[in-house]
């Protein structure tokens, strides 16, 4: 078991959640994925349930460990990235795309 400060990032992506356990030095100790989907809300609409992307996040986290062997109480800093607390609109949604084609 690593006994020295690590790092956990947290990435909310638009299909996945990634976490990544690093050392001091930025050396990749462990790494997780955990899936989600979406759904279509409406027309050119996507969304994704906020308890999905949660238990997404705790699947890559506790995957990212396993694979770290670290000392939890070492743990000197950590990073989220993405998501949101409520219905969230994807990346791949195209709500703007008419805006967009008429800003040109």
């Amino acid at each position: 078991m690593t006994r020295s400060s690590w790092f956990l990032g947290i990435d909310l992506g638009t299909g996945s959640c990634k976490s990544v356990v690093i050392d001091e030095k930025a050396s990749i100790l462990g790494f997780g994925v955990g899936d989600y989907s979406g759904s279509d809300a409406h027309d050119r609409w996507q969304e994704q349930d906020p308890g999905e992307l949660v238990q997404a996040a705790i699947n890559s986290v506790r995957n990212a460990l396993a694979g770290a062997d670290v000392d939890p109480i070492q743990c000197a800093g950590i990073s989220i990235g993405g998501g949101a607390a409520q219905p969230a609109g994807a990346r791949q949604q195209r709500r703007a795309l008419n805006r967009c084609h008429h800003l040109g």
